[in-house]
């Protein structure tokens, strides 16, 4: 387990995996897990574009998002991690972006192909880069893995 103080009123937070769930404990009691917090920023998730990029023999399926970095920041906490962003593939998978997306309202055009269709192809492997946006976002593209 790993403990921390909490920057604005001294509780001690700790962050324990069990079972490979990450949760945060406080001393008032809260306990939050990846689904919780993907949950509390589902709602400020936005989808960008959706479209096939052109790689060497193949086009490729992207997802372009804007999120809050705080989304970004809380995860890494919950996962006890001291870095700028999380490792793409493990975010996409962890947080099950691709399965909350597609059960989702969120798509209303945007982009140049069908969100359930690039979903399609971001189930399997996939890698990707940020981009810092204003106002506190922080934009993630998210890449299939091209077939070997």
């Amino acid at each position: 387990m790993k403990s921390s103080e909490n920057e604005l009123g001294g509780a001690e937070v700790a962050s324990a995996s069990i079972r490979g769930k990450v949760f945060i404990v406080s001393n008032n009691i809260s306990v939050m897990n990846i689904n919780d917090l993907v949950d509390s920023y589902f709602d400020r998730i936005e989808i960008e574009d959706t479209d096939f990029y052109p790689s060497d023999d193949v086009d490729l399926a992207f997802l372009s998002l804007s999120m809050p970095k705080a989304f970004l920041q809380d995860f890494l906490r919950l996962k006890g991690q001291n870095r700028d962003f999380p490792d793409v593939a493990e975010f996409w998978k962890e947080t099950e972006l691709n399965k909350r997306l597609k059960n989702s309202g969120k798509y209303h055009g945007q982009g140049h192909e069908s969100l359930a269709r690039i979903l399609g192809y971001l189930e399997r492997n996939v890698w990707g880069e940020y981009r810092p946006l204003e106002n506190d976002r922080v934009g993630l593209d998210v890449f299939e893995e091209p077939d070997e």
